[in-house]
């Protein structure tokens, strides 16, 4: 099971028509892992248990999406979104997602997860961020 991207559209039809609806794809360990760590193990349960479909609000409820957005909205909302992202100080965004993944393998806070802390704190990104925040400007990271 992949759990990316966490953005639906509720209006999206498939081939048939029909109203689409993601297929269960092939079960194993690592992705029932991460769907109890996205919905928790009562939601993982009763999708697995039952193989039921979720409606896209009932997804964006348990945590399974962050936002729905309409047909005509997608694609500017998925730009928007990697616009915002590829704005920000790229080191934060590679470490960042480093991070969150140890947290959630509950590895805790080893010797990578320092370095990382380190060198953000040590950073020209850093410097920038507190340099526009104190100066009230937006930052130019390069």
């Amino acid at each position: 099971m992949t759990f990316r991207p966490r953005h639906s559209n509720r209006h999206t039809r498939n081939h048939h028509g029909d109203h689409a609806r993601q297929a269960r794809p092939r079960v194993s360990y690592r992705s029932t892992k991460a769907l109890v760590r996205l919905v928790g193990p009562a939601w993982a349960k009763q999708m697995l248990f039952t193989g039921d479909h979720l409606s896209a609000d009932q997804a964006q409820r348990i945590g399974l999406l962050n936002e729905i957005v309409g047909t005509d909205d997608l694609d500017a909302r998925v730009r928007g979104l990697a616009t915002t992202i590829s704005s920000r100080a790229q080191n934060t965004v590679r470490s960042s997602k480093v991070i969150i993944d140890k947290i959630l393998d509950n590895t805790g806070e080893d010797d990578t997860v320092i370095g990382l802390y380190a060198d953000g704190y040590a950073s020209d990104d850093y410097a920038e961020g507190v340099a526009a925040f104190l100066a009230k400007r937006q930052p130019q990271f390069e």
